[in-house]
């Protein structure tokens, strides 16, 4: 088996988890997603088997067979549970694009025929093969530079000690101190010269800091690095960017791997030398006659946990900074320069450079009186493969005027934090005219909830996603509002010219689960989770009012604790953050939206605010 089905089965073993006393029979693909010229390993593994009969291989109809069976066993102890399994593994060829089923195979299995589940395999466009496949070695396009496996024990040799040399887990990073939203690169790698079967059993929390994956680690292939002098065969676990959301210092957690090492042992052949003839003899002498015997190790490994610095953005940030790091540009246009009064103008604001553009805000803008607006709609499109990640973020506003005429609309200003040259800047974009026309009468559309018959005043409110919540706070203002006039009246009753100059009262609601609720209809499920996750911790951050480094979800979750939160919400919110914080550290290709999550959420928010 080569080094690359080897790394297959660290994400082979770490899907499934074996119970002892209970059979299982699982088709488990190396990938969900492929190229058309790419080969795809499936194994279709059987665990905790009392006895395992006939094994029928299903009649692949979308894939060709190239390689296979590959027949493996062995044990695997988990957190002191012993397992078990037995796998036939294949290397298969796509022969079609598409969404192809790759079937279950059959066997007998403690007396009974199991078929083992169906998968669906997404097929791409082929990838172009490059004329130099391996160029790591210039002048030497021909050879793949190869690390030595390091796999053969001598008699007396110690395995542990030739582990320890040959196989560990490091956690790289490009700088160890930075400010507030600038990006740390941390790498967590694999360094192998054995032949070895890995999986992650611990993955590090990074709380206090927004996390991006830069990379898929199952669509990369290894790699050969050298260090002091040996080279290794290195396999990328996580790479992601780490933006700061608070001061302080902090420990960067160690990634734990189980490992099962297989080693050849050479002993010696014991001959009958008795009848040996001087020729014969000399020959044995020169050649030692050796055996080799196979012996496996399980052993767990753990990276070095790292410290890092995170220093605070210095004093003086203009009025207009919201919290942007990083080096960008800005440009506006109005996009309907010409409206009738009552009728919605478009204007879209563009921020693009590189920097923590997930965490920048819409800008303020100071319209002029007579104007409505409401919660600017938000587009982002981003590179996450480099650091700090570059991109776009494109705020469009929609505002409303009450009045005709010709209207100046005021600058946007915008400020960010520049971290190389640790200085404030701010962009502005032009002032703009609205020409704004009589209104029309129109019908209104279901964005507007008109006030009952004989009332003079009307509530607008965005529809776009509300919540139940968010509507009965609404109700809730309207109530209020309602009781103020009927107090105000009977001391001082209203004239009747008054009333016909009613002006309609815009009811604006910032949902806080609004980008999450966005990313749902577009299908977008890492950017569904990543919010739902951010408007949780923003809204504990700011009811309990956090200082500095203590900004960390433990320590959050205490002081609510301490406030009289029911240890029910307690346990929901930490359960939703862990579901959050685990999907995205699976491939994109496995994410799937839960929209129970979102209720869950929104109830959590309602909760918080109780506190």
């Amino acid at each position: 088996m080569g080094v690359r089905q080897i790394f297959i089965g660290t994400i082979l073993l770490a899907i499934v988890s074996g119970v002892f006393g209970q059979a299982k029979f699982n088709t488990i693909p190396g990938s969900l997603s492929i190229r058309q010229n790419e080969a795809l390993q499936v194994s279709y593994m059987i665990e905790n088997p009392q006895s395992v009969g006939q094994f029928k291989l299903p009649a692949f109809r979308d894939f060709k067979v190239v390689q296979g069976p590959i027949k493996t066993d062995g044990n695997i102890i988990t957190n002191g549970q012993y397992s078990n399994y037995l796998s036939y593994t294949y290397v298969l060829m796509p022969l079609k694009k598409g969404r192809l089923q790759l079937p279950g195979a059959t066997a007998m299995i403690d007396g009974k025929n199991v078929t083992s589940n169906r998968v669906v395999i997404e097929v791409t466009d082929a990838v172009r093969a490059q004329p130099n496949p391996y160029p790591r070695n210039p002048g030497i396009s021909l050879f793949r530079q190869q690390p030595e496996e390091d796999y053969q024990l001598e008699e007396k040799e110690d395995a542990a000690e030739k582990i320890k040399k040959n196989l560990f887990v490091k956690l790289e990073l490009d700088r160890k101190s930075v400010f507030i939203g600038e990006p740390i690169v941390a790498t967590y790698k694999l360094f192998t010269r054995l032949r070895s079967e890995s999986r992650v059993t611990k993955r590090p929390s990074l709380n206090g800091f927004s996390v991006y994956d830069m990379i898929e680690p199952e669509k990369l292939g290894p790699d050969v690095e050298t260090l002091n002098g040996k080279t290794f065969m290195t396999h990328i676990i996580r790479k992601t960017q780490l933006i700061p959301l608070q001061e302080g210092d902090f420990e960067l957690e160690p990634v734990i791997l189980d490992n099962r090492i297989s080693f050849t042992r050479m002993v010696p052949v014991e001959k009958d030398r008795t009848n040996q003839s001087p020729l014969e003899e000399m020959f044995d002498n020169l050649f030692d006659s050796r055996r080799g015997v196979t012996e496996t190790h399980q052993v767990t490994l753990s990276s070095e946990a790292k410290q890092i610095h995170i220093k605070p953005l210095p004093p003086g940030a203009p009025a207009s900074f919201n919290g942007a790091v990083g080096k960008f540009d800005l440009k506006g246009r109005l996009v309907d320069t010409a409206v009738a009064a009552g009728e919605p103008a478009q204007y879209e604001l563009s921020i693009e450079g590189k920097g923590n553009l997930p965490l920048i805000n819409a800008p303020a803008w100071s319209l002029p009186t007579g104007f409505h607006s409401l919660d600017p709609q938000v587009k982002e499109t981003l590179d996450k493969s480099v650091a700090p990640m570059t991109g776009t973020k494109i705020f469009t506003y929609s505002i409303t005027p009450d009045s005709s005429g010709k209207i100046l609309l005021p600058a946007i200003e915008f400020s960010y934090f520049d971290p190389v040259s640790a200085r404030y800047h701010s962009l502005h974009t032009d002032s703009v005219y609205l020409v704004v026309g009589e209104p029309q009468h129109r019908k209104q559309s279901n964005e507007v909830i008109a006030a009952p018959a004989g009332k003079s005043r009307k509530v607008w409110l965005y529809s776009g996603g509300i919540s139940a919540a968010a509507l009965l706070v609404a109700g809730l203002v309207l109530l209020v509002r309602k009781r103020r006039r009927v107090q105000r009246s009977a001391a001082e009753p209203v004239a009747p010219e008054r009333a016909a100059d009613a002006v309609p009262v815009i009811v604006e609601i910032r949902d806080p689960l609004i980008h999450a609720r966005q990313a749902m209809e577009r299908e977008d499920a890492t950017a569904y989770y990543h919010a739902i996750e951010l408007a949780l911790w923003e809204a504990v951050a700011a009811r309990l009012d956090l200082p500095g480094s203590s900004q960390q979800k433990p320590v959050a979750l205490a002081m609510l604790a301490k406030r009289g939160m029911d240890a029910g919400d307690l346990a929901a919110l930490e359960g939703c953050w862990k579901t959050c914080d685990w999907i995205l550290y699976l491939p994109p290709s496995a994410h799937r939206i839960d929209p129970a999550l979102l209720g869950t959420a929104a109830t959590l928010l309602g909760k918080i605010a109780e506190v």
